[in-house]
């Protein structure tokens, strides 16, 4: 299971709230399916190992990919 960051830091709380990594979190959440999907998604917390890392950011730029050759699909809404 991927480390994820907890607690912060001072440094690692300061980069965060540079980034509006909170903000961010609540902009996704807006967007989930589910109240719990929501709540999923504003617990997040970044991860710190590299290799958890370099393997999300695979899946991501995987998924990326993928919707920019076929436009008109999107995943189907998860159930709770």
């Amino acid at each position: 299971m991927a480390t994820r960051l907890r607690p912060a830091t001072s440094g690692q709380s300061a980069a965060l709230e540079a980034i509006e990594y909170a903000r961010v979190l609540e902009l996704v959440a807006r967007l989930a399916s589910s109240a719990a999907g929501s709540d999923r998604v504003r617990a997040l917390t970044p991860l710190i190992e590299e290799d958890a890392v370099r393997e999300a950011l695979a899946s991501t730029d995987e998924m990326v990919g993928f919707l920019m050759v076929d436009v008109g699909w999107s995943p189907p809404p998860i159930p709770d």
